[in-house]
């Protein structure tokens, strides 16, 4: 089983911040519980804070860059936050390093991403990805 198939509930989630602090709270159970029984120690706020300053900084550490993601990129999407902000970009359904994420899309459709969400920008690099067969779409994250 993969460790996406625990933490996630379904693929959606990947892609919210709610399934973001979602997940880190699955992973904080998961190893609070673990660390508590072997260890014999009091599963209490004090592990439990521990431990989720370790997730949230290893999630940003551990964002993959385009090179790690599959040599041929098949899928892109660009999340944007409901204030209109970037959020994230995927890659091959992977989330990659923001900035170099923006500068690879940039790249393939020739037109650079704004860090502030514009439609008609945002549909061109959509289309001039289509066009290159990747599959290609944009997204809205709730932040609120």
């Amino acid at each position: 089983m993969k460790l996406s198939n625990i933490i996630f509930e379904n693929e959606l989630e990947r892609f919210s911040v709610s399934g973001q602090m979602k997940q880190t709270d699955r992973i904080v159970d998961l190893v609070a519980k673990a660390i508590a029984q072997e260890y014999d120690m009091k599963d209490d706020g004090m592990l439990r804070g521990t431990i989720r300053d370790a997730v949230i900084t290893a999630k940003y550490d551990i964002d993959e860059s385009v090179d790690e993601v599959d040599n041929k990129i098949q899928k892109v999407e660009l999340s944007y936050t409901d204030y209109g902000r970037i959020y994230g970009v995927y890659v091959n359904g992977r989330k990659v390093d923001r900035d170099e994420g923006i500068k690879t899309v940039s790249n393939l459709a020739g037109i650079k991403v704004p860090y502030t969400y514009d439609f008609d920008t945002v549909n061109q690099i959509i289309n001039k990805l289509r066009d290159q067969g990747i599959e290609a779409d944009e997204s809205e994250m709730d932040v609120s």
